[in-house]
């Protein structure tokens, strides 16, 4: 069952920039996760209507309980085409060991504490007909579940193969700040009691 509620009301005085967001809230899984109204929420439910926003999903298809989409409509103007937070439950990592084995080329994996919760870390990629995507994947089994988030930013070659100056490379700055958008998401997650 999933529930959204309001956001509760805070001081505005907090400096929490999450005060207005909404509240999505997974009883069957036991979470919830605060969403700004700049993102589109997809979940179980309607996961399906998301994979053809990109040509790489920006969330996972087949494991997504929930998905935050980030379209490329501020970054219209370049090679970027959107970027995602993905809810993610394995059901074949059924023990701690397998839950936090990440693929990352690069082997630099790391803890990472959300909401006194330590997940496990890594980064990973792909590419496909001229479109890539890189992950930053987070890991946990909480509870028996293997949970994995992932923050996702894809973009395609059309930089390179259009017509001079009709389509701009999307800088390191501005991905830096849809990363930074999606984590501001991620810190929000918490798990609650399942009901």
């Amino acid at each position: 069952q999933i529930t959204l509620l309001p956001s509760p009301a805070i001081s505005p005085d907090t400096g929490d920039e999450t005060t207005n967001w909404k509240i999505y809230q997974n009883k069957t899984y036991g979470f919830e996760i605060k969403y700004p109204d700049t993102v589109s929420l997809f979940d179980t439910k309607d996961i399906d209507k998301m994979a053809n926003l990109t040509y790489i999903p920006v969330c996972d298809t087949y494991n997504s309980v929930t998905c935050f989409y980030f379209p490329n409509s501020k970054y219209s103007k370049t090679n970027f085409r959107g970027a995602g937070l993905s809810i993610n439950v394995l059901k074949k990592n059924n023990t701690e060991k397998s839950c936090n084995t990440i693929e990352s080329p690069n082997n630099q994996k790391t803890n990472r504490h959300i909401n006194g919760v330590i997940f496990s870390t890594g980064d990973q990629g792909g590419a496909a007909a001229g479109n890539q995507n890189s992950d930053t994947v987070f890991r946990t089994f909480y509870n028996g579940t293997c949970f994995e988030l992932v923050e996702r930013v894809t973009t395609d070659s059309s930089d390179v193969n259009a017509p001079p100056g009709t389509v701009l490379s999307i800088t390191e700055t501005e991905i830096t700040a849809i990363v930074a958008e999606l984590d501001q998401i991620l810190t929000t997650f918490k798990f609650v009691e399942k009901q």
